[in-house]
């Protein structure tokens, strides 16, 4: 009776769960991607696989990045896939610390939790690594052109991702010294607003997304024509004309 009542459960379970995956809209025209913990080999060449095979109604990816990152190559297979994307992509950050830095400076537009942090790209020493001193300053000098060579792209303010990797720059916005030589740059989510890096910040995740998926969608749109939900605060605009 015991193992009737089990498998009869499981069947149940299983048909539940095949209804549900019916029921669920194929097509909403958002790929949420979800980054959490240390980003491996095997969930690199995922996420790429992810990128590179949208279907054709897909038109923004959400790359949700709760992350401190990996092994550079995996990160930067990443980074590469979404800085090549043909389609708009949003780095929604809720923890972005280490190598995860990349993945947000190589997203079309940058989003916040309202919890939110990124930075601090370059805690880990020379002495750690045991590099010596040229070797480690060319390293770092490799990492921070690849990582102001995302941001450029994107249109973001490359100096604040830089001062998350290079212990040795500053860092002054508007009369306010953000960083000074020796530090890095760790940024919360209001800060991340102040300094226009962000342009909004959302209660979680599934606000943002729902939000993106609400909004009409004509060939004629383009990503300025996007704003945030009334109730997320959003920093003053820059200017940029997104595509």
């Amino acid at each position: 009776m015991r193992l009737r009542r089990i498998f009869f459960s499981l069947l149940g379970a299983v048909c539940a769960a095949s209804m549900s995956s019916a029921q669920e809209p194929a097509h909403l025209g958002v790929l949420s991607i979800q980054l959490d913990g240390v980003i491996t080999e095997e969930r690199s060449r995922e996420v790429v696989a992810q990128i590179s095979g949208i279907p054709a109604s897909v038109h923004e990816i959400v790359v949700v990045v709760d992350s401190d990152g990996g092994a550079l190559p995996d990160v930067f297979a990443i980074a590469d896939a979404l800085a090549s994307a043909k389609v708009a992509t949003y780095a929604y950050v809720k923890n972005a610390v280490a190598s995860a830095v990349f993945i947000v400076a190589s997203c079309d537009r940058i989003v916040s939790d309202r919890t939110g942090v990124i930075g601090g790209a370059g805690v880990v020493s020379r002495d750690f690594l045991g590099f010596s001193d040229s070797l480690f300053s060319a390293v770092c000098e490799e990492l921070t052109a690849r990582l102001r060579r995302y941001s450029d792209q994107k249109q973001h303010d490359s100096e604040i991702f830089v001062a998350m990797i290079n212990q040795r720059s500053s860092l002054v916005r508007a009369g306010k010294k953000w960083k000074s030589p020796g530090q890095i740059l760790s940024l919360t989510a209001a800060e991340m607003l102040d300094l226009q890096l962000a342009e909004s910040k959302w209660a979680s995740p599934k606000a943002f997304v729902d939000d993106l998926q609400s909004r009409p969608k004509s060939p004629e749109a383009t990503t300025s024509d996007r704003t945030p939900a009334a109730d997320a605060p959003v920093a003053p605009a820059r200017g940029r004309g997104w595509s």
